[in-house]
């Protein structure tokens, strides 16, 4: 799986779509809600770790299924929508894009390890699935416990996935940011 610097990339890019759109006191927040959201399918990692010490063991399982991120979105639209936000129907579907991208990510990733992918359509099978033409490598989270665990994500074999997804990304956030005018119609 992606590291989570590539999955905050990946965040950065949802936030640039959105950018123009939002006021400039909010756009701190807003980025920081970007790269939260585009890390929170891994919160099984640390389920996995503070429930069984280990923290691969849910990984790629229930929270990266599209009917999670599909979840995610309508709760919160329920939610935005209740505090009578005011555009809470765009703002459901960014955090829900913003969910799904990154177990898009996830799908994208030479993963050696059986199974291979993620549970894309969890609960309706267990399957896992990948895509054929993978571009990233295989984050290690392994490591028993949570010192094995933060072992291991500062491994050389991790720092060279990491630049290879920075060498990757950002030309996207720069295609974004660069591209967005022609991509984005300004608000008026």
């Amino acid at each position: 799986m992606p590291s989570p610097v590539g999955h905050s990339l990946a965040g950065i890019c949802g936030y640039i779509l959105v950018q123009p759109h939002i006021p400039k006191y909010q756009r701190l927040s807003c980025l920081f809600t970007s790269v939260f959201i585009a890390n929170a399918p891994d919160v099984d990692i640390l389920a996995g770790i503070l429930l069984r010490g280990e923290p691969g063991i849910f990984h790629r399982q229930a929270t990266h299924s599209l009917i999670l991120a599909i979840i995610v979105g309508v709760l919160t639209a329920l939610i935005a929508k209740s505090i009578k936000f005011k555009h809470w129907n765009w703002f459901s579907l960014w955090i829900g894009g913003l969910y799904a991208g990154h177990i898009f990510l996830d799908l994208m990733v030479a993963d050696d390890a059986p199974p291979s992918g993620v549970q894309l359509f969890w609960p309706f099978t267990s399957d896992y699935f990948i895509f054929p033409l993978t571009i990233f490598g295989g984050f290690n989270y392994g490591g028993s416990g949570l010192f094995g665990f933060l072992f291991s994500l500062f491994s050389f074999q991790n720092l060279i996935f990491v630049l290879q997804e920075i060498v990757i990304l950002v030309p996207c956030i720069w295609f974004i940011w660069y591209g967005k005018k022609y991509l984005i119609k300004k608000p008026t």
